[in-house]
């Protein structure tokens, strides 16, 4: 659960930082929880659900970029 915590967190500090709430313009997904929203621009994912997009749509159809942070050497693949 470290990475849903960290997902969970940066979103809820992103969404205050433009005094919303998290499934506005900050959206989130992690396995079991999905906030978003038609105002959704940057929606904060984990690992694992990014590895199931990219799966489903090889060509992120929709996402215009994608930022990887935080990079460890067990997930390399």
């Amino acid at each position: 659960e470290p990475r849903r915590l960290a997902a969970r967190n940066i979103a809820g500090f992103l969404a205050r930082q433009l005094g919303e709430k998290v499934g506005e313009r900050i959206g989130l997904r992690v396995r079991g929880e999905s906030r978003t929203s038609a105002a959704t621009r940057l929606e904060i994912v984990t690992e694992g659900v990014l590895t199931r997009m990219l799966q489903q749509d090889p060509e992120l159809a929709g996402v215009s970029l994608v930022i990887f942070d935080e990079f460890h050497e067990r997930s390399l693949h």
